[in-house]
């Protein structure tokens, strides 16, 4: 059957803008799920929706179209230059709906006062 309903779609990146996955908790793991980590998962295949829809999909989950990705050694050398920072993954943060102060409370948790 055809599923229905709303969902909020985030952008990935520039690559492969049609191509879409979902960024979720780990307590899903279906056909195409791959560990991010101890608490998140991403999965590239349209069971993870039906699941959603069915109740028995992961307990936080967003979705995304396209991606961003570099060449072997490119993303570690602008890590080194200082082009990122990093912040330890908090699953709140991710999986929130407040949008308006995301990015002000991402860029804290990476140490940064914008």
């Amino acid at each position: 059957g055809q599923l229905k309903g709303d969902i909020r779609l985030h952008y990935g990146g520039p690559v492969e803008p049609g191509a879409g996955f979902v960024l979720h908790t780990a307590d899903f793991h279906g056909p195409g799920t791959r560990v991010v980590n101890t608490t998140m998962a991403m999965t590239t295949e349209m069971s993870v929706f039906k699941a959603i829809v069915e109740g028995h999909g992961p307990r936080h989950s967003l979705f995304a179209l396209g991606y961003s990705g570099w060449g072997p050694g490119q993303l570690e050398g602008e890590i080194v230059r200082g082009d990122w920072f990093s912040a330890p993954a908090d699953e709140n943060l991710i999986f929130d709906d407040d949008l308006k102060t995301k990015w002000e409370r991402a860029s804290g948790r990476a140490g940064l006062k914008l």
